[in-house]
């Protein structure tokens, strides 16, 4: 789809930034959990390593271009990501306003509903996969939250599960509808308190 080439591109770009500001959107809403995903590294850049990337035939090319693997695990390179959150967010709240950025806190979940509505635990391998994963995005809400109000921070995950019958099928980061419901409620408040100020 064209959305996709579109996100590989901006990523490889690096142009992310000018395209928001020519947009002028009315509210930015960023999460994290697309950390999930590795990375390409070439000296001081990295890029994604999507599942959208491998469908579209770019692992191969990343490599011929010269472009590694690189582990989030590495002491190096999570100090660069934290790094580049937090430039990230200094340039968004100078770019938009402050009361104008959100953190969607969005975290794998360990536990789901089957298709019978029962609700599970996922494998050991998986919830080992998640804390991995969800440790990161702590440290990186831990970043915009020493630059973005309070309120910025939209957090529903209490409780919350992921759910088999999700329409892009079960994954720790695929939830239940009473996830979305809460979190758009949430925004709809945030959104609403901004422009009141």
């Amino acid at each position: 789809p064209e959305f996709i080439r579109r996100c590989i591109r901006t990523d490889f770009r690096k142009t992310l930034m000018a395209e928001m500001a020519a947009s002028a959107p009315d509210a930015v809403v960023v999460d994290f959990i697309d950390e999930r995903f590795d990375v390409f590294r070439a000296d001081d850049r990295v890029v994604s390593k999507s599942w959208d990337m491998y469908q579209a035939g770019l692992w191969q090319v990343a490599v011929d271009q010269g472009l590694r693997d690189a582990s989030k695990e590495d002491p190096a390179l999570r100090a660069q990501l934290l790094d580049c959150a937090r430039r990230f967010f200094r340039d968004l709240a100078g770019m938009f306003g402050a009361d104008r950025v959100f953190l969607h806190r969005a975290e794998c979940a360990d536990r789901y509903l089957d298709l019978q509505g029962q609700e599970q635990t996922f494998d050991d391998a998986t919830r080992a996969t998640n804390a991995r994963t969800n440790s990161l995005i702590g440290d990186l809400v831990g970043a915009a939250r020493g630059i973005l109000p309070p309120r910025a921070v939209i957090d529903v995950m209490d409780g919350m599960r992921a759910d088999a019958a999700n329409i892009w099928q079960l994954a720790p980061f695929h939830y239940e509808p009473r996830y979305y419901r809460a979190f758009m409620a949430a925004l709809v408040d945030r959104l609403a308190a901004a422009a009141r100020d």
